[in-house]
């Protein structure tokens, strides 16, 4: 999953391909010009058990230091490897009111639904009369799916998901 604090915050959904066995050559979808992005930076990576745990982001000078993502026990039925990266947003094709207020982060942990609903606490310095909002970003179509949010202050975002 890829995600982006914006004064609405876009989050990014990551997808994966596979081949199967056909008649013809289908080339592979293209990605979408609305985001240009930096080189990644790996900020996290943790093992989570099968009994939960939560996933800190210690990466001081980070935009997201201090970032976390609550697995509720029993979410997964064996332990997952998650990963937390960023990339600086460059250029943008979203809107004038897509306003990014953090880097592109991108979650993995090997795909797949929870049973559970995690949370995922991101710092961000809200500008004043602005509203934050996380985001799904589809890399193929350019597309934006807002994530429920549960908390917004001046000072962090919290939303739910069960998938990255």
């Amino acid at each position: 999953m890829r995600l982006r604090m914006n004064s609405t915050v876009p989050g990014f959904l990551s997808f994966f391909l596979f081949a199967v066995a056909c008649t013809s050559f289908d080339p592979a979808p293209k990605p979408s010009r609305n985001l240009e992005i930096g080189e990644e930076v790996e900020v996290a990576t943790q093992s989570i058990p099968s009994g939960g745990g939560t996933v800190v982001v210690n990466a001081p000078g980070s935009e997201i230091d201090g970032m976390e993502i609550d697995v509720p026990p029993g979410s997964y039925a064996s332990s997952r490897t998650f990963k937390v990266t960023t990339s600086e947003i460059t250029n943008h094709q979203l809107g004038e009111y897509f306003n990014p207020i953090t880097p592109l982060i991108q979650i993995e942990n090997g795909g797949g639904y929870a049973d559970s609903v995690m949370t995922v606490t991101i710092p961000i310095t809200l500008p004043e009369d602005h509203f934050a909002m996380a985001f799904y970003y589809d890399e193929v179509t350019g597309s934006l799916e807002g994530i429920p949010l549960l908390e917004l202050t001046p000072t962090s975002i919290t939303f739910a998901t069960r998938h990255f």
